[in-house]
């Protein structure tokens, strides 16, 4: 076994995809988020290696590999080679590593509330918000979100907090958080106050809104991530516009709406 500090070139990480025999499905979804991670400078060297047995197989770092071509750009990393085949088994068998993990290894506190509001931010904001829970966001990205406003996020998990019980629980304190990050970065904190508001107040189309995610709470029937997203966006559309309709709803083909 040899273990080294690289320079991990786009060039050398093709060479080693080149000798790989055993290439497993590529999350493409974990690529966007490392080749993010790298092209805004989020990578670092943190210990954790690209692992390649003696006969050239990666046994671990494939998607960092592809991430590195696909970004072009080169980062630092430990390589370990010459290992032997059958240890591949017992790679990667601990626990994740989650967002609210990092956060609270930082100090943070709400750390795994905040972290899901973040990601939840992300997932709007990309447009893949029907993805719900998915992640969508690296740890990194997650810390560094916070990191530039941390006022911010503490005080959307402490109205949040408040909002959560006056709602019956309807929209999650995470949820809220990602809602209101989303609707903020094309809205006044005023506009989306008054939104929210209006939901804990049940006034004008956030009634409509209240009465069927209340509704879908108690009947337990679960919505899609993607329908209560595709809900709660159409009620602040309305909202912003100052309508409030006869009925809040939405068809089965209607895509994640824009603010």
């Amino acid at each position: 076994m040899k273990i080294q500090t690289i320079t991990l070139t786009p060039s050398k990480a093709s060479e080693l995809l080149k000798k790989n025999t055993n290439n497993r499905n590529v999350k493409k979804q974990r690529i966007v988020l490392y080749v993010n991670d790298i092209l805004n400078n989020n990578w670092k060297l943190n210990g954790e290696s690209i692992k390649v047995s003696r006969n050239g197989v990666i046994l671990d770092g494939q998607h960092r590999l592809i991430a590195v071509i696909k970004a072009n750009k080169a980062i630092e990393t430990v390589l370990i080679t010459d290992l032997e085949q059958d240890v591949l088994p017992t790679i990667d068998t601990g626990a994740s590593r989650t967002g609210g993990d990092v956060l609270n290894l930082h100090g943070i506190t709400n750390s795994n509330s905040i972290a899901g509001g973040i990601n939840k931010f992300y997932a709007l904001l990309s447009g893949k918000g029907s993805l719900n829970q998915r992640r969508v966001s690296t740890n990194s990205a997650t810390l560094l979100e916070y990191n530039s406003k941390p006022d911010y996020y503490d005080n959307l998990h402490s109205v949040g907090s408040k909002y959560y019980i006056k709602w019956y629980r309807i929209i999650s304190i995470s949820d809220f958080i990602g809602y209101y990050a989303f609707f903020n970065t094309k809205y006044s904190q005023d506009i989306v106050d008054s939104f929210f508001e209006s939901i804990l107040n049940r006034t004008g189309v956030a009634s409509l809104l209240y009465d069927k995610l209340l509704q879908n709470t108690l009947s337990r029937k679960n919505i899609s991530g993607g329908e209560r997203n595709a809900l709660i966006i159409k009620a602040f559309v309305y909202h912003v516009n100052g309508k409030t309709p006869k009925l809040l709803r939405i068809s089965h083909d209607e895509a994640l709406l824009s603010i």
